[in-house]
Formats: C-alpha cells, structure tokens, sequence
C-alpha cells in the first residue's frame, strides 16, 4: 500500500500543567505522510522544551499510530530529516489563548495532574 503524501506545516503549543501557555510553535515541512507529520510535531515541541530548561513533559495527540510507535519503538528510532523552518511564538495570538482558557475553564488540565 502506498504512503499517502502532501504539502504539510506542523504546530503546537506548550502549556504548563495549569494549562496556562509557554509558547506556541509552527514549522513548514514540505511533503510528508500524516504520521511523519505529528512526529514532527512532537519533536520539535520536545526539543524547544529542553532547550529552555524543561525536564519533563506530556505529550497529548489524538494518532493511535504515534502514540504506539513513540511507546513501543522510541523515538531514537525514526529518521526524520531535519526542517529548518521552526518559527517560535512567545505571546499566543488572541484567538489561541481564548481557546486555552476555555479548556482550562472546562478542566482539561485535571486529569494530567
């Protein structure tokens, strides 16, 4: 079966365990499958966060493929070439911190704790 492909950017956004945000993120990474593109995703999240000291973190993604990847397989175990494309954003726009203080409204962050 062939891997389906297209024009793909990722982004996240980090949040403390308040729910209350870090940064956001976004990055262009050409053509990629879907799993290659969350993978992405979580990477650079992950190496922005300990790039700025963070020791720990939870990874929330609604790809079963990933998650059984990340858990079975680990992540030293992908290649992935490198995209230079990474944007960091430090102040969320005001449509993304509306969307976070409704999940902390709707106690999103509860169950993480």
């Amino acid at each position: 079966m062939a891997k389906v492909t297209w024009s793909a950017s990722v982004g996240g956004v980090l949040r403390d365990q308040d729910g209350n945000w870090i940064l956001g993120f976004n990055c262009y990474l050409g053509n990629c499958t879907p799993f290659d593109e969350e993978l992405w995703g979580i990477l650079d999240g992950l190496l922005i966060l300990l790039n700025k000291g963070y020791k720990r973190a939870t990874i929330q993604t609604d790809n079963l493929e990933v998650v059984k990847a990340l858990t079975v397989k680990g992540v030293g175990r992908f290649s992935l070439a490198w995209k230079s494309s990474l944007q960091i954003f430090d102040v969320p726009p005001n449509d993304v911190l509306e969307v976070l203080q409704q999940d902390k409204v709707c106690g999103a962050f509860e169950q993480l704790i």
